[in-house]
């Protein structure tokens, strides 16, 4: 992840905000409960935003005063 964060600062510049909006829920029959699709939401709704995070955590440290990581999330997500 590290060259994606090096290759977004490369285009954008300064990036001192990160953020992490997302959610995903997808409907649950109890008598067909998938439990890859649960692996899925957990990846996109919890492991995505932690890597993240910790991708441009370094960068953010790195500003001369710091920056600020943002999470969104809501009930659903």
């Amino acid at each position: 992840m590290c060259w994606q964060r090096d290759s977004c600062c490369g285009v954008l510049g300064r990036i001192a905000l990160i953020l992490l909006n997302r959610g995903v829920q997808r409907p649950l029959d109890v008598n067909q409960f998938d439990l890859g699709k649960a692996d899925q939401e957990i990846d996109i709704n919890i492991r995505g935003p932690m890597h993240l995070a910790i991708a441009f955590l370094d960068h953010l440290k790195g500003l001369p005063n710091g920056g600020v990581i943002m999470n969104v999330s809501s009930v659903l997500g």
